[in-house]
């Protein structure tokens, strides 16, 4: 599933009318957060004909969604690795529940030792684990506006006023 999409819908358009914003003289940015079960961030790219041609126009926003990507990386990269690996303790963890429930677990602690946990730690994790799966994740809505003057600088430059933008947003 991709993490980073265009933002689709007018509803979002609006919620970002009424949304906190920060800006340079290259660029504007508006964001709004929300919880959702899965990180995903929405971005919306705006260049208005006074940036240039259609090319101009095309060759900015490639560079920014490019730009986007490359910052949110690494929280992409955690958000995947959380995800999909799990270590083998905890999938051990899991067999043993399958075998012996929660209740049977408590009633019996010699069971759970000759399966080799402690009773309090296997439910400590089972709780921390429980709790994991019912946390939400940040949903981020990102609109971004660029002005003429963007399609001066070159990508690590325009990264570099991006980052400036989302530190100062606090998004980051």
């Amino acid at each position: 599933m991709k993490v980073i999409r265009s933002l689709r819908g007018d509803h979002n358009f609006r919620q970002l009318r009424r949304a906190p914003s920060v800006y340079n003289r290259y660029l504007s940015l508006r964001y709004h957060s929300y919880e959702s079960q899965e990180l995903e961030i929405l971005v919306a790219i705006i260049t208005s004909k006074k940036v240039g041609k259609a090319v101009v126009r095309n060759r900015l926003r490639r560079r920014l969604r490019e730009a986007l990507r490359s910052l949110f990386q690494p929280l992409i990269d955690e958000h995947a690795k959380s995800k999909s690996s799990e270590s083998p303790k905890s999938t051990m963890a899991k067999s043993r529940q399958a075998l012996v429930p929660e209740s049977k677990t408590l009633a019996r602690p010699a069971l759970a030792k000759h399966l080799g946990t402690d009773v309090v730690r296997f439910q400590q994790r089972q709780h921390l684990q429980r709790q994991a799966a019912k946390m939400p994740s940040k949903g981020l809505v990102l609109m971004i506006t660029a002005q003429p003057q963007a399609t001066q600088l070159d990508y690590w430059l325009l990264r570099a006023e991006l980052l400036a933008l989302l530190k100062k947003g606090r998004l980051l």
